[in-house]
């Protein structure tokens, strides 16, 4: 039994759905497996929980006022002599956008903070340097999914 936080859950499912696992043994394979399948539903609900919070977040004329803001940018940037807002209106929706990606980068790392509970069998150090030296991984992806992983 392993317990992690839900973001890195996300990124070692991530790292291990794309792993080079055929140089282990087929027990060390269906340990994979196993993690790998334990930590899709996470991963899954993570993701879903994100993009609701991004929607959810919106404020009200949220793609109307975006378009007017890129509008305004585009007419800034070839120059216009006249522009569709002021500079008061802009900074307005400006402050808007950021109020709302503040709020959306809190909830993910609110979620991203819970703690999960996988029930699988775990690798041996050595079966997971066969694993490690079938991938070509930074040893900060190494220890994050050892800490999966591993014993």
């Amino acid at each position: 039994m392993k317990t992690i936080n839900t973001e890195k859950a996300l990124q070692a499912y991530h790292m291990l759905n794309t792993a080079k696992y055929s140089t282990l043994t087929n027990e060390d394979k269906i340990k994979i497996f196993r993690i790998t399948r334990a930590l899709k539903p996470i991963a899954e609900a993570y993701e879903d929980a994100c993009k609701d919070a991004v929607d959810r977040m919106k404020f009200d004329n949220f793609n109307e006022e975006l378009s007017k803001a890129r509008e305004y940018e585009q007419e800034q940037k070839a120059g216009a002599e006249t522009k569709s807002l002021t500079n008061e209106e802009y900074r307005a929706i400006i402050e808007k956008l950021i109020n709302y990606n503040n709020l959306v980068t809190g909830a993910k790392k609110e979620l991203g903070s819970k703690e999960e509970t996988i029930d699988v069998p775990l690798m041996s150090e050595d079966s997971f340097a066969t694993l490690m030296s079938a991938n070509d991984w930074t040893i900060e992806q190494a220890i994050l999914v050892s800490d999966v992983v591993c014993e």
